[in-house]
């Protein structure tokens, strides 16, 4: 069941960023109070070493508090090998 609930709130912020970022007022029957609890973050936008990520704020009902946030770029993790560094998260070389 929480997975199922973690699913559909992870499509309604997606439906949220592709109408321009807007908030939903999307109100499940398991979210009878007019003030919101529980929010919490979900990833919208995986980060990479390179890249930066987004996460939006979202109540258990689906409804999204805010537009997305960035969220910084991971860096590269490097691990020595013979005669050169290489990335643990996308196999990036170096010497």
């Amino acid at each position: 069941m929480k997975k199922i609930l973690y699913v559909m709130m992870i499509l309604m912020c997606c439906t949220c960023l592709s109408i321009g970022g807007n908030t939903t007022n999307v109100y499940a029957a398991s979210c009878t109070a007019k003030k919101h609890t529980g929010f919490h973050w979900v990833v919208t936008k995986k980060a990479t070493c390179t890249a930066s990520g987004e996460k939006c704020n979202v109540c258990a009902c689906g409804k999204v508090r805010n537009a997305p946030t960035p969220t910084a770029p991971l860096g590269h993790n490097w691990v020595k090998k013979k005669g050169y560094y290489q990335c643990s998260r996308c196999a990036a070389k170096k010497k």
